[in-house]
C-alpha cells in the first residue's frame, strides 16, 4: 500500500492512548465502492471524448452543455479516485486508461485556453486530480518506467499549455489554473523513464575526466560531459523540490477524503480528537511553509470539505426502502425527496443525486426520512459541526481554519514583510483577492449552476 496514504491515514486516526478507532469497512460498503470505481473506469473513456472532440465548437451552446455536464462527472469522481488509488490492483488496471486520458485532456486544454478560460481550469482541476494515479502506480511499481517518448510528449504539452496561460492570462482564475498544471506536470516529470541519459552523462564524464588527466587539460568532451552533467544536476534538483510540493499535495487530498469517508462510515466520531489530529498534520505540512502552494492546498481542501454532500443512486435508495419495508416506491421517494429539497438530480445522470446535508437538519422532516438518508452519512450532524469549525467566524485565533486564513489578508498589509515572504504573501493575496471578488463570485455562482451544483 502507498506510503504516502498510509503516513496521512495513521496520522489522522492516530496511535496507542487517545486515538480514534476506525471500524473495518462492511462487505456492503466495500461491495459498493468497488461498484463505484468500476463504473468509473468504464465510464471515464465516455466523457474524456467528450470533454475533447468538442473544444473547437465548445462555442455552441448546446455542445458547450454537453461538456460541462462531461466536466461535471468528473467533479464528482474525485472521491472514487481516492478510493481507487487506495487498492493497488485498480491503479494497475486503471494505469494506461488514465493515462492516456491525461495526455488527451491536456491537449484539449490547448484550445479552451483560448476559447474558455473557465472549462479550461476545470479540466486541469481534473487532470490534476487523475495524476495521483499516475504517482500512486510509479510508488508501488518501482521497477516500471514511462517511455521516454511519452514522458517529453507530456512535458511538452505542459510547457505549451504554461505559455498560452501567460498570453492569455486571466489574474482571477490564473493562481488556480498555474496551480493545477504545474501538479499534473510534476506528476510525470517524477515518473522514471527508459532513457539511458543519466548513464550517458556519467560514462561521457568519466571518460573526459581520464582523457584529461592524460592529456593534463580538459578536453571537449570533458566540457560537454560537465555542461551535460551540470544541466542534469539542475533537472534532479527541480524534480526533488516539485515531488516534495506534490507530496505534500497528495496527501492533504487523502486527509480531505479520510476526514469525509470516517464521517461517512462511522458512527459516534470524536469530533474534538479528530480536529486534534487535523490541527498536527497543519502543523508538519502547511503552518511554517512559506511555499504560496502549499496554503493554496490546505485552503482548498477546507473549501472542499464545506461543499461537500454526498451522493446518492436509485439504486442505494432502493435497497433502504427494501430495507424498511415501506410501501411508497424508491421512484416515489426520489421524486418526493427532490420536491422537499432534500436531493439535487445530476445533470450527467438522471440515476445520481446529491443529498443536501444540512437540509437533514429541519425539524420538519419526517423521523424515517431522516433516518433512511443518513444511512448514507451516517455522522452527519458531527460533519455539519466540522463545516462550522473551519468556517470559525467567532474564533480567528484557531490559525487553520478559513477564517484565520482571511484574517491573513486583513494582517498582511499592515506589517513589512521579510524578502523571503514576498512571493507567498503575493500569492496569497491574489488568492484572496481572487475568493473575495463579488464579480468573481458571480462568474463561481453561474459555472457552478450551469454544472448543477448548488453552493448553499
Amino acid at each position: 500500500m502507498l506510503s504516502l496514504a498510509n503516513k496521512t491515514t495513521s496520522l489522522l486516526r492516530g496511535g496507542g492512548c487517545g486515538s480514534v478507532k476506525i471500524s473495518p469497512h462492511t462487505d456492503e460498503n466495500l461491495k459498493s465502492d468497488n461498484q463505484a470505481i468500476q463504473n468509473f473506469i468504464n465510464r471515464y473513456n465516455y466523457f474524456v471524448e467528450k470533454i475533447c472532440t468538442k473544444a473547437a465548437v465548445a462555442a455552441n451552446q448546446s455542445e458547450s452543455q454537453e461538456i460541462m455536464i462531461a466536466i461535471q462527472w468528473f467533479i464528482f469522481q474525485e472521491e472514487y479516485i481516492y478510493k481507487l488509488i487506495k487498492n493497488c490492483q485498480n491503479v494497475k488496471k486503471s494505469y494506461n486508461l488514465i493515462l492516456d486520458g491525461i495526455r488527451k485532456l491536456m491537449k484539449s486544454c490547448l484550445i479552451y485556453i483560448r476559447t474558455d478560460y473557465f472549462k479550461c481550469l476545470y479540466i486541469l482541476q481534473t487532470t490534476a486530480s487523475l495524476s495521483k494515479v499516475i504517482f500512486s502506480f510509479h510508488i508501488m511499481n518501482e521497477e516500471r518506467f514511462m517511455k521516454y517518448e511519452l514522458q517529453k510528449e507530456f512535458l511538452d504539452i505542459s510547457d505549451e499549455l504554461k505559455q498560452q496561460m501567460e498570453i492569455e492570462k486571466n489574474d482571477l482564475i490564473h493562481i488556480q489554473m498555474e496551480l493545477y498544471l504545474f501538479l499534473t506536470k510534476t506528476s510525470f516529470e517524477m515518473a522514471p523513464n527508459n532513457s539511458n541519459e543519466r548513464e550517458d552523462i556519467l560514462k561521457g564524464c568519466l571518460s573526459g575526466v581520464i582523457g584529461s588527466i592524460m592529456q593534463m587539460k580538459p578536453n571537449a568532451e570533458l566540457l560537454e560531459s560537465l555542461f551535460k552533467g551540470a544541466l542534469l544536476a539542475y533537472k534532479m534538483y527541480a524534480v526533488s523540490k516539485n515531488r516534495k510540493q506534490y507530496e505534500v499535495y497528495f496527501q492533504i487530498d487523502m486527509l480531505q477524503w479520510e476526514i469525509i469517508n470516517y464521517f461517512k462510515n462511522e458512527k459516534e466520531k470524536n469530533l474534538v480528537e479528530i480536529i486534534e489530529k487535523i490541527q498536527t498534520i497543519h502543523e508538519q505540512l502547511v503552518k511554517n511553509s512559506i511555499n504560496w502552494k502549499t496554503h493554496f492546498l490546505w485552503i482548498q481542501m477546507i473549501g472542499k470539505i464545506l461543499i461537500y454532500n454526498p451522493m446518492l443512486t436509485k439504486q442505494k435508495l432502493y435497497q433502504l426502502t427494501s430495507q424498511f419495508n415501506l410501501g411508497a416506491s424508491s421512484r416515489q421517494m426520489w421524486k418526493e425527496y427532490q420536491n422537499k429539497g432534500l436531493l439535487i438530480q445530476m445533470n450527467h445522470s438522471n440515476d445520481q443525486a446529491v443529498i443536501l446535508l444540512n437540509q437533514l437538519q429541519n425539524k420538519e422532516l419526517l423521523q424515517l426520512d431522516r433516518v433512511i438518508l443518513e444511512d448514507c452519512f451516517k455522522e452527519w450532524e458531527n460533519f455539519l459541526l466540522l463545516k462550522d469549525y473551519f468556517l470559525n467566524e467567532k474564533n480567528p485565533n484557531i490559525y487553520f481554519t478559513f477564517q484565520s486564513y482571511l484574517q491573513i489578508k486583513l494582517k498582511i498589509g499592515s506589517i513589512e514583510p521579510q524578502k523571503d515572504e514576498n512571493i507567498l504573501i503575493g500569492k496569497i493575496l491574489t488568492f484572496f483577492d481572487f475568493i473575495i471578488s463579488n464579480k468573481l463570485l458571480g462568474l463561481i455562482k453561474e459555472n457552478y449552476e450551469k454544472l448543477g451544483v448548488s453552493l448553499n
